[in-house]
C-alpha cells in the first residue's frame, strides 16, 4: 500500500525540446538484394537521421513524441534510385532521477513510418517546359507502416540547455506494401518489415523542477 506514496515523492514538472541526430539501421535487406539484382550499388546502412521531439514531465510521467527523416541515395550507370524514410511517434514513458541535473526513463512509442521510393534514370538533364510536354519516367513508390518502438533515453539538464542520449528500436508488424502515387499497388515488391535500431543524440531545451 505504500508503494504508491512512495513513487509520489520528489515529483518531477516542467518540459523541454529539441533537435536529434543519430544513426538508423533500418531493415533494408530485402530491399538491397532487389538493387543487387539490377547491378544497382546497395543502400548503406546504417543511415544518418535527423529529426526533433518535445516533451512535459508530470510527476514521474513523460509523455510528448516526435519525428525525423533520413535521405539515402544509390545509383547505377543509367539508374538512380532515392529512398526517403519520414517518421513520427507518440511516446511514453517513465522518469527515474539519477540526480537533481539527470534522469533516465524506459519509453515505447506508437506511430508510423513512410518511405518514399523514387526510381529514374540517371545522368540526365530535362529542360523544364519539356516536362509538361513528355512527362520523363521516373516513378515514386510509397509505402506506409504503422510501427511501434521501445527506447531508452539518458538526459543530463544543468541549466534550459541539456543533453540526451537516446537508443530505440522499432519494428513494424506489417510487411511493406508499396503502392504508386496514385494508389494502386505495386506487383512484385520486396516485403518486409520496416523498423530498426536507431542511436541519437538531442541537445534540448527546456526547465525541470521537483517538489
Amino acid at each position: 500500500m505504500l508503494t504508491p506514496l512512495i513513487l509520489c515523492i520528489n515529483l518531477l514538472h516542467g518540459g523541454y525540446g529539441g533537435m536529434l541526430l543519430g544513426s538508423y539501421w533500418s531493415n533494408l535487406s530485402t530491399l538491397n538484394d532487389k538493387l543487387a539484382k539490377f547491378d544497382i550499388a546497395k543502400f548503406d546502412v546504417p543511415v544518418f537521421y535527423k529529426g526533433g521531439a518535445g516533451y512535459g514531465i508530470i510527476g514521474r510521467l513523460l509523455i510528448g513524441g516526435g519525428g525525423g527523416t533520413s535521405l539515402l541515395h544509390t545509383e547505377s550507370g543509367n539508374t538512380f534510385v532515392k529512398l526517403e524514410i519520414n517518421s513520427g511517434f507518440f511516446e511514453l514513458g517513465y522518469v527515474y532521477p539519477l540526480s537533481e541535473v539527470a534522469f533516465i526513463a524506459p519509453y515505447m512509442g506508437l506511430g508510423s513510418e513512410e518511405q518514399t521510393l523514387s526510381i529514374g534514370p540517371a545522368n540526365i538533364s530535362w529542360h523544364f517546359d519539356s516536362l509538361f510536354v513528355t512527362p520523363q519516367g521516373v516513378a515514386r513508390l510509397i509505402a506506409d507502416s504503422y510501427m511501434v518502438k521501445l527506447g531508452l533515453l539518458l538526459q543530463y539538464m544543468r541549466t534550459f540547455v541539456g543533453l540526451q542520449l537516446r537508443m530505440e528500436y522499432g519494428y513494424s508488424p506489417v510487411e511493406t506494401v508499396w503502392k504508386a502515387e496514385d494508389g494502386y499497388e505495386v506487383l512484385g515488391a520486396p516485403k518486409y518489415h520496416a523498423g530498426g535500431l536507431c542511436i541519437g543524440l538531442a541537445i534540448v531545451f527546456g526547465a525541470i523542477g521537483g517538489k
